[in-house]
């Protein structure tokens, strides 16, 4: 059965599951991105929508390529939320209405469709809208668990590739009871990485770059993976 993949903005899906969505090869993945665009590498003068509009562009050839659906949303990003920075710390408060949306959005998706997993972003790197979906993830556990639908989490790239992944990873262990797993993707690797440069607005070769150095440093030059952890349950740590 197929997999939904919820994605903050539009590259991360591809980012850290291309491989996995390649070696599915499932035309009913879905990729579920949540939030719009307002930073590009390739013109700091353009607005949001056109940096929104080309990003997506970008996003769509790539699940063309791959052979699955996309669902955009379009919630505003951090920066236009009101966030300075977009490794500031999250605030639940003046979030709760995108927070509720976003919530009830996946929810709508899994009821309207059939799928055996749902991935999320661990939040490694702490962006706030990554924090943001991470949290989304506690108040789905119950309706997923209904469905018998199978939670992970995946390894946020290039976040993972400037340090604080262990950490992260161990933070993530106090909330929820997680089993690593990996999928290897060594055979789509190189093309995955093709994948990546389409995102041109969004990505610099330097990042394509520390992203292939951080999976050989990680597993060794001849096995590539993608690294996800499956939730077996929830606790509250107080």
């Amino acid at each position: 059965m197929a997999s939904l993949i919820v994605s903050p903005h539009l590259d991360d899906a591809i980012l850290s599951l291309g491989g996995y969505l390649q070696s599915n090869n499932d035309e009913n993945n879905t990729i579920i991105t949540l939030f719009n665009t307002a930073w590009t590498a390739i013109d700091e003068n353009m607005d949001y929508a056109s940096i929104t509009s080309i990003n997506l562009k970008e996003e769509l050839t790539v699940v063309k390529k791959i052979g699955c659906k996309h669902i955009f949303l379009g919630y505003d990003e951090a920066l236009l939320r009101g966030y300075k920075q977009w490794n500031e710390a999250y605030s639940s408060s003046n979030d709760q209405k995108v927070f509720n949306n976003i919530v009830n959005e996946i929810k709508s998706v899994l009821n309207n469709n059939k799928y055996s997993e749902i991935f999320f972003p661990m939040a490694i790197g702490e962006h706030v809208d990554h924090v943001m979906v991470y949290e989304v993830v506690k108040l789905l556990l119950d309706f997923c668990a209904e469905k018998d639908i199978q939670i992970l989490f995946y390894e946020d790239l290039p976040y993972a590739s400037y340090g604080g992944a262990s950490e992260r990873i161990q933070k993530v262990a106090k909330d929820f009871d997680i089993i690593p797993h990996s999928f290897e993707i060594t055979e789509y690797f190189e093309e995955k990485c093709n994948y990546l440069k389409i995102y041109r607005s969004q990505l610099m070769l330097q990042d394509i770059d520390r992203i292939k150095r951080y999976v050989k440093h990680m597993d060794g030059d001849n096995i590539v993976n993608e690294r996800v952890w499956r939730v077996n349950g929830w606790h509250k740590r107080g």
